[in-house]
């Protein structure tokens, strides 16, 4: 990056200088940043630094045309910051292409024409004449034009809202010269206390345009199955062998071995590179054709060419009817080897890692892979571009061969892994531009990978898939196969709170799939259960009693529409009844049908308006609280409150000898608390009477014999229904 340290803005501007004086320093300033600017190589372009138009990736589409929007006689102090801005986006920031050209076209269309507006030189001025810098504008000033800007457009500008956030923090940055250019500026978010996001939501509200932000899809099982599985072809023959040496590097781990290089697809493509490396390109292909080593070689992997896809092996020749050229391999087609062999490792690491697309690409070589000899895992090492922290992922053998493969492939001396080139039969003396990839270009490579095998990314909405569908991918398998899914992936995506990855897992159409289908499962064995329990009699309380009477009315029914029907038939038709019965309530939540810590079933109607015995003491209070009567709420439903459940005390409560067995549990110790300290004189092992001297202050000081007598009144004899066969006569006392 840039080095350019110049005096502020403030220092500059003295009272007793003349405006021209004042004007004639500040160009001073501005000439010395031209000047340490040039010096500076601009990687992602190959125009020049004052030039009109920067140009990326060779496309006019992404492109910024300074000289459009910036006359370069009165708006040259401008350009010179958005253009140190737009290096330092780039490549400190890491920001893909697209990003910062939206932005600064954004600010370069919308802020400009306002500041006209204003009629004061911010950051304008002819040669030698003073201007202002944008810390010239209020906090007030600068949100009436982005009021303005909404208005006349319908819709905020977002790109340039975020582009006078990163104005707001750079500006202290020296290296850039960006405390000359904006020394005093403060956003509208800064002065109200608040930051640029919240600011954001605020304007949506204000203006009406919240809009809710579509969640991006999954692929499917089998789509990840169709890409999985010629992907890992690429990998055949790739070791996975930790070294024995403790302080290996990241580097050494990711170096081929020379078994490695025997891998079909390793020697094939080593083959070229290697001919490459001793010939022009002009030359190339055809030294490669004449090799008798190589083709060789072509003929010992003739299967395994096919294996990764028929059509790469058919257009391994050209026409047959073209004479001069017949059986000689064409460079279009080494040239798609490499790519697809380049993103099949991609896809890989991609499916392990669940890494957004920014921090895929900024993998480093020098850093990213490494081996426990404590735990025995391999591991990513990833710094996160977004939230600028580093997370460790555990990763299995596939990804660390494509690591490894990555790694190979790399041509260029950058150490970034996944480099927008492997492979060149052209000259390029400009190798470091070659080396970053963009986040469109990494999307447009994986879907290529796929369309080589009929695979289409599109999903039913007409969205096209990218990486960050990848990362949904993984959220929602994590989220189909453990019960710590938000925990798991807070981690393994490095998110800073609970709330992003519990979003990937709620809008992610698979695991919702998977959680219906789970809950539905759930419902249908709860039902079950409960429809089992009251056809056998092995129910309880006031809704057990309710629920006996009405399958007793079942019962004769059924014998009345079929008398052949045995007894063990009149049971099992019983059953089933009962469940679809209870099923239904509870998949259309007519009835709460939930197990409370009490050990009861709660069978309350959902459309019940009054409050529960387990409620009804905290709604008293939260209406008192808020001034209200219980009248206003009269016809509105009443959830209760399981962890204030009071057992068979409530109508509502069914106790069932399957679900209710930590009631007896419960029973059994006061009972033993009861006997045991109220008859110290029977006949116990030492061990029990060592602990009822020891405790039997406490119960007593805490009047739990006036407790355990209680409980035991309260559920004997429900208990006693239920559990009668298991317990020694007279143990329940009824």
């Amino acid at each position: 990056m840039m080095n350019i340290d110049v005096q502020s803005h403030l220092e500059i501007e003295k009272h007793e200088s003349s405006l021209y004086e004042k004007g004639k320093k500040q160009w001073g300033v501005l000439d010395t940043i031209i000047v340490e600017a040039k010096r500076h190589p601009l990687s992602f372009t190959e125009k020049g630094y004052l030039d009109q138009e920067w140009i990326f990736n060779n496309s006019e589409h992404t492109g910024l045309y300074w000289g459009k929007y910036l006359n370069i006689h009165f708006y040259l102090p401008l350009q010179i910051y958005l253009k140190n801005l737009t290096i330092y986006l780039i490549e400190v920031e890491h920001l893909a292409y697209k990003t910062v050209v939206g932005a600064m076209t954004s600010f370069m269309t919308q802020i400009v024409p306002a500041l006209e507006e204003f009629g004061t030189p911010v950051l304008k001025a002819t040669k030698n004449s003073p201007f202002l810098p944008l810390g010239f504008l209020e906090p007030d000033d600068i949100a009436l034009i982005l009021n303005k800007i909404t208005k006349v457009n319908g819709q905020i500008g977002e790109a340039t809202l975020r582009i006078l956030d990163i104005m707001e923090k750079t500006q202290k940055r020296k290296e850039e010269g960006f405390n000359f250019f904006t020394a005093g500026l403060i956003t509208p978010w800064q002065n109200e206390g608040t930051v640029y996001s919240s600011y954001l939501k605020q304007m949506k509200e204000r203006y009406g345009l919240v809009s809710e932000t579509r969640p991006y899809s999954p692929f499917t099982d089998e789509i990840v199955a169709q890409i999985v599985e010629p992907a890992m072809k690429f990998l055949d023959g790739i070791c996975v062998s930790p070294s024995n040496k403790p302080n290996k590097t990241s580097i050494e781990n990711l170096q081929f071995s020379k078994s490695d290089l025997s891998a079909p697809i390793v020697s094939i493509l080593n083959a070229v590179k290697e001919v490459r490396k001793h010939s022009t390109h002009t030359q190339c292909v055809k030294l490669i054709n004449r090799d008798k080593k190589f083709k060789k070689l072509m003929a010992k992997h003739e299967r395994y060419i096919s294996e990764l896809h028929p059509v790469l092996a058919a257009n391994r020749v050209n026409r047959p009817d073209d004479k001069q050229m017949h059986g000689t391999i064409l460079k279009s087609w080494f040239s798609k080897l490499f790519e697809i062999t380049q993103f099949a490792a991609v896809w890989i690491i991609a499916l392990s890692t669940g890494l957004r697309n920014v921090d895929l690409r900024f993998l480093d070589a020098s850093t990213c892979l490494h081996y426990s000899n404590k735990f025995k895992i391999w591991y990513v090492k990833a710094d996160l571009q977004k939230t600028n922290n580093t997370i460790y992922i555990p990763i299995g053998p596939p990804a660390v061969k494509a690591l490894k493969l990555l790694n190979w492939l790399r041509t260029f001396d950058s150490t970034i892994l996944i480099q927008s080139r492997v492979f060149l039969f052209n000259d390029n003396n400009d190798r470091v531009k070659n080396a970053y990839m963009g986040g469109s270009t990494l999307n447009t490579k994986l879907k290529r990978f796929a369309e080589h095998y009929g695979i289409s990314l599109t999903f039913d909405n007409g969205t096209e898939g990218t990486c960050h569908c990848i990362r949904a991918t993984l959220a929602g398998y994590v989220g189909r196969h453990s019960v710590l899914a938000v925990l798991i992936l807070k981690k393994l995506f490095g998110h800073s709170n609970h709330l992003m990855p519990d979003r990937y897992l709620h809008h992610n159409v698979l695991v919702t799939k998977f959680r219906d289908e789970k809950l539905d499962q759930m419902h249908s064995k709860f039902a079950h259960e409960i429809a089992t329990s009251i056809a056998n009699k092995e129910v309880a309380g006031i809704k057990g009693n309710e629920l006996l009477k009405g399958a007793a009315h079942l019962r004769e029914k059924i014998r009345l529409e079929n008398d052949s029907l045995t007894e063990m038939d009149v049971h099992k038709k019983l059953t089933d009844v009962l469940k679809e019965i209870i099923l239904n309530d509870i998949k259309n939540e007519q009835t709460q049908t939930l197990l409370t810590p009490m050990g009861v079933i709660c069978m309350r109607a959902t459309n019940h308006s009054t409050d529960s015995p387990c409620s009804a003491t905290i709604n008293k209070a939260e209406r008192d609280k808020a001034g209200v009567s219980r009248a206003m709420f009269g016809t509105l439903p009443q959830l209760p409150n399981p962890a204030q459940c009071i057992g068979l005390d409530c109508p509502d409560a069914l106790a069932t000898k399957t679900h209710s067995l930590p009631l007896l549990e419960q029973f059994d110790w006061y009972t033993n608390v009861y006997r045991q300290c109220t008859d110290k004189n029977r006949d116990i092992d030492e061990d029990a009477k060592h602990f009822i001297d020891t405790y039997y202050p406490i119960v007593m000081a805490n009047d739990m014999l006036t407790e355990a007598e209680s409980f035991r009144k309260k559920y004997s004899s429900a208990l006693c229904q239920l559990y009668a066969d298991s317990k020694p006569e007279g143990y329940f006392g009824v």
